[in-house]
């Protein structure tokens, strides 16, 4: 009997063991700002906190004092840094004061750099995740700046002009924010300023301020509560407990405010992210003497900021968008991978922009792929590509990725159901295949019911699935190329 319970608690513990390691993440993390970061080393002390709690950061830091992001997005240093490796997450974190004066000002002195260095970020690893440091405001508020902006006589006045421009920040740049500043918010009104965040000066913060960021910042990397974590940097165990909990609760309660989300589907989020690159005609879009398609939704301020397919038969969750379109987009597509053992089953899916030669443009504003989280590099997927208005798309086979190469969806070989899924827009002496028309409620087969949209949506003059030739205005020139494919089917395998 003993020799049976000793077998057991071995297996046992070789099955925690083994469950532990296969969960535990590894994050590479550059964090940029200035001495608000470099401050009792509070990106040893993430470290800390995660390797108590099965997981690890490697980092590395480019935290000149008193930088702002004027300064980092010209500073070769932090330049070379953000080049020197591809990162997992880049923290991004302003000059204290910048970001809580009027929105104006901070529209220029702020926002172009930060763009300018996510756009750097990205350029050097489209897979890397900014995350905006939402920093804290001054204990007694700014009062070397209230004369400009009234609300920063005060500390809570100076928190919410912080909160707004980190997080509007984060929107326009498609990241991420670690709300250290609301979670500072809670704490000073839950323990009424017993447990003291800052050191002397009233800005700077002390080791508990510091461990309270560093607890955020567990929380919107690792996307799991610090609470519990042994790791304590000398503090008091009791002071720790309650700061884990309030970092965690402010991350993780809020998730989407700070937008911090994860894959669709989250199968394999931990998964790496991997580079998408294809190319696709739409025939509505196709332009016979440009040999490109019509920019004209995105040229005339038709095309929205957000994807479209948020409402069925896609839903896909709201939480893509790009702010600043590229002038080339012709429109929004929803771009699939799907198990190479079962062409049914999505592993990973994101909205994309189709620009005018075909290519498709990450909605982060890269513009040489797609970049999907969730995907096991140099493993094989079916990609499927789907429209608002056009028949999807189904490679005809699985493809290993990240692919060198665009694979190209003009081509009738590529395409699962070849020439039945695709309309020569060329001539029969060169054709020009290109995704067939009229599937106006996205469904996958162009019918009676795609009519009945075309109807309903007749004479707007807006961004409306009816539209299928993109020119802005549903007329007699989309019922001709409706009836061209009144019959269309799409393959069974992307159809809803």
């Amino acid at each position: 009997m003993k020799k049976t319970t000793t077998f057991l608690a071995a297996f046992w513990l070789c099955f925690i063991v083994t469950t532990l390691a296969c969960t535990a993440k590894t994050y590479k993390v550059l964090f940029v700002g200035n001495s608000y970061t470099f401050y009792n080393t509070l990106p040893a002390i993430v470290q800390g906190i995660a390797q108590s709690q099965g997981h690890d950061i490697i980092f590395e830091s480019a935290t000149p004092g008193g930088h702002t992001f004027a300064n980092h997005s010209s500073n070769s240093t932090t330049l070379d840094k953000i080049n020197s490796d591809d990162w997992d997450f880049v923290v991004l974190q302003e000059q204290s004061q910048i970001p809580s004066f009027p929105p104006g000002q901070v529209a220029t002195d702020s926002y172009p750099f930060a763009e300018m260095l996510c756009n750097a970020i990205r350029q050097n690893n489209p897979c890397t995740k900014p995350l905006f440091f939402m920093t804290w405001g001054r204990q007694n508020g700014d009062a070397s700046n209230c004369d400009v902006l009234p609300i920063l006589c005060t500390y809570e006045g100076m928190q919410g002009r912080l909160t707004e421009s980190y997080t509007e920040m984060a929107y326009l740049n498609n990241a991420s924010v670690a709300p250290v500043g609301e979670a500072w918010r809670t704490v000073r009104t839950t323990t009424e300023d017993a447990i003291n965040l800052y050191s002397g000066d009233g800005s700077h913060p002390s080791n508990l301020g510091s461990y309270l960021a560093a607890c955020v910042f567990y929380a919107a990397i690792f996307q799991e509560s610090p609470l519990g974590s042994t790791y304590t940097d000398g503090l008091n165990e009791a002071d720790v407990a309650l700061l884990q909990e309030i970092a965690g609760n402010t991350v993780l309660n809020d998730l989407d405010t700070w937008h911090i989300s994860t894959p669709t589907p989250p199968a394999l989020a931990d998964a790496p992210c991997v580079v998408v690159q294809a190319n696709l005609l739409l025939t509505g879009a196709y332009n016979s003497d440009s040999n490109n398609m019509s920019n004209y939704l995105s040229t005339n301020n038709l095309l929205p900021p957000h994807h479209p397919f948020q409402n069925a038969p896609w839903n896909y969750p709201l939480q893509h968008k790009h702010t600043n379109l590229n002038s080339n987009t012709v429109d929004w597509v929803l771009v699939e991978a799907r198990n190479s053992n079962d062409v049914n089953t999505v592993v990973a899916q994101k909205p994309a922009l189709l620009l005018s030669d075909g290519t498709l443009a990450d909605v982060n504003g890269f513009t040489n792929g797609v970049a999907l989280q969730g995907l096991n590099s140099e493993e094989e997927y079916y990609l499927s590509i789907k429209t608002r208005n056009h028949l999807g798309l189904l490679s005809a086979n699985a493809l290993s990725l990240p692919n060198a190469n665009a694979y190209d969806f003009s081509l009738v070989e590529n395409v699962r159901g070849g020439d039945s899924q695709l309309q020569n827009v060329g001539d029969s002496s060169a054709p020009i295949y290109a995704a067939k028309v009229g599937d106006i409620n996205g469904n996958g087969i162009v019918n009676v019911h795609d009519f009945n949209a075309y109807i309903v949506q007749f004479g707007m003059n807006t961004y409306t699935n009816a539209d299928i030739n993109f020119d802005g205005l549903v007329d007699d020139n989309d019922w001709l190329l409706y009836q061209e494919n009144a019959t269309g089917i799409g393959v069974w395998e992307i159809r809803y």
